[in-house]
């Protein structure tokens, strides 16, 4: 028995493939990437995420929501520039 090429499922996908075929976009996949909830492989400098990290990671996401653990974008803290605190003319001179 051999199967056409049109009905092999693919073993894997790029991080953007990977987000639309899940419907999410590219910014939220990288962020569950950077959050751990969806592991990746490398190879060379290009990154890739199995269908079975796919379906671990949305099992996980439904866990977390089921149980209300999952944060909400506006609290999660920023990544990158933060604000940097107003000095007062007193404390320039200390």
């Amino acid at each position: 028995m051999s199967e056409s090429l049109s009905t092999v499922s693919r073993l894997s996908y790029s991080i953007e493939e990977a987000g639309m075929r899940c419907g999410w976009t590219r910014t939220r996949t990288f962020q569950l990437v950077a959050d751990g909830l969806l592991t990746t492989y490398k190879i060379g400098k290009r990154r890739f995420v199995t269908e079975l990290a796919l379906r671990a990671c949305i099992a996980r996401l439904e866990a977390a929501t089921e149980k209300g653990e999952l944060p909400r974008p506006a609290d999660r803290p920023q990544r990158g520039r933060t604000k940097k605190a107003a000095h007062t003319p007193a404390e320039s001179l200390k």
